[in-house]
């Protein structure tokens, strides 16, 4: 990623410096200028890749990821409020233990 960075600098600097060549600048202050342009460009893309890394590398211990061991079988509504009233029915009873 980095080396893109770069070759979009070198190209920024490059296009500003033949831009103000064909002007009335002269070819001196026109590299000048084109380089101050291409270290610009390159420094704020790398501080921003940078800021971003870290802000997510931060995030790292907060991400949670769903993985799906079981398939869900399909199931209609009436099938399960059926299996949810006989659920509530039987942990509603009292459970008697069994004695030796």
């Amino acid at each position: 990623m980095r080396s893109l960075f770069i070759q979009l600098s070198l190209l920024v600097g490059t296009i500003t410096t033949l831009n103000l060549s064909a002007g009335n600048f002269p070819s001196f202050m026109a590299v000048q200028i084109g380089l101050l342009v291409g270290c610009t460009v390159c420094f704020g893309l790398i501080l921003g890749d940078l800021t971003i890394n870290s802000a997510l590398e931060g995030k790292i211990g907060t991400l949670t990821s769903v993985r799906f061991i079981d398939e869900t079988k399909e199931s209609d509504w009436l099938e399960e409020s059926i299996l949810a009233e006989d659920n509530l029915e039987s942990a509603s009873k009292p459970q008697e233990a069994l004695a030796a």
